[in-house]
């Protein structure tokens, strides 16, 4: 079993809805342990979302968000809708600086891959603050995004800098994983939007809906 640490930026598009559902097949399957989900965009409703997808199979693991401002945060058509499904969390999640130092202290040696489906900057403040604890307990970090000429999500809200100083000082293996080469979203969810509608899976096919045109 891998543990893992999911850092998205659950807002603008319904990719990260269905990777986080993946995840949580991966764990049923023994295949993964899910630590912690982390949020690095600024939506109020995006760490309620993950809190929805969270229960709704069954598990409660720490949230966290990143706390700093963003420019031209991202808007989203479907976590409001994603947001009036039960969740437990009133009055905010911590610091996800804060969940990921807690999460990596009480890890084994080189045991946690990160997925980053977002931006980086929860990770360059990670970095930055504890570059110690990130060599020692991370064996792998994992990046969506493009390797040449990225538009979104190394360049999103002018986080060039950042993604630019996580990639090039990152302590132990990095992956990254570009984008429509091996993972189709999007079109498959829409083509395959009848199975998703079961309801099994409504939290997470509703947020396909809302994004998704008919």
């Amino acid at each position: 079993m891998v543990p893992v640490i999911l850092d998205t930026d659950m807002a603008y598009d319904v990719d990260d809805v269905g990777a986080l559902a993946c995840l949580h097949a991966l764990a049923d399957r023994r295949e993964a342990k899910i630590l912690g989900v982390v949020y690095n965009e600024t939506h109020p409703l995006g760490p309620i979302a993950i809190d929805v997808i969270n229960r709704w199979y069954g598990r409660q693991v720490p949230i966290g968000a990143f706390k700093g401002i963003l420019k031209n945060p991202d808007e989203s058509r479907y976590l409001k809708a994603l947001s009036e499904f039960p969740h437990s969390i009133e009055g905010g999640v911590p610091n996800a600086f804060e969940i990921y130092r807690t999460i990596l202290e009480g890890a084994s040696l080189k045991e946690v891959t990160i997925v980053s489906i977002g931006f980086l900057n929860n990770l360059y403040q990670l970095l930055q603050r504890e570059p110690d604890l990130v060599k020692q307990k991370v064996s792998r970090l994992i990046v969506m995004g493009g390797l040449v000429n990225d538009a979104f999500n190394l360049v999103r809200h002018e986080l060039v800098g950042i993604s630019a100083h996580v990639i090039q000082n990152w302590p132990t293996e990095l992956v990254v994983s570009d984008f429509w080469v091996d993972v189709y979203t999007g079109a498959a969810l829409e083509q395959n939007i009848r199975y998703l509608l079961c309801p099994y899976h409504r939290s997470v096919a509703g947020a396909c809906v809302l994004v998704v045109p008919e």
